[in-house]
């Protein structure tokens, strides 16, 4: 199964330049700091402008449950310029279908080696 993916260009003072809208309509933020609603983007915002040019930051595994955006997902992050401005690309790709699969199969594991634990602790009384 593919994963969407989101691509939204975010200018200095945390505004949208631009979103493809594939996961999430973010245009009611377009006049709004995007920071206010993404604090892990808002904790990390300012450092990502301190990135050279095209270097690209991943967070995985971001469990959010926001309304907006609710799920699993990988963030990456990459510092660009037009020749006008810098400004950050900010790639959501959802991940929740492949994440929660990998729950399900580490929790089967987990339940499995209890219950092979457990006989082998009986079967020794």
């Amino acid at each position: 199964m593919q994963s969407k993916q989101q691509k939204i260009l975010i200018d200095i003072n945390g505004l949208i330049i631009k979103s493809c809208n594939t996961i999430f309509n973010i245009q009611f933020l377009s006049n709004h700091s995007l920071l206010r609603t993404f604090p892990l983007v808002d904790s990390i915002f300012s450092s990502l402008f301190l990135m050279p040019l095209s270097e690209k930051v991943t967070i995985e595994k971001v469990e959010t449950y926001s309304p907006l955006l609710q799920g699993i997902y990988d963030f990456t992050f990459c510092r660009e310029n037009d020749n006008q401005r810098d400004y950050i690309v900010w790639v959501i790709m959802d991940m929740t279908f492949t994440y929660e699969n990998l729950k399900r199969i580490q929790q089967n594991r987990q339940e499995q080696l209890i219950k092979k634990e457990r006989t082998l602790i009986f079967s020794q009384k």
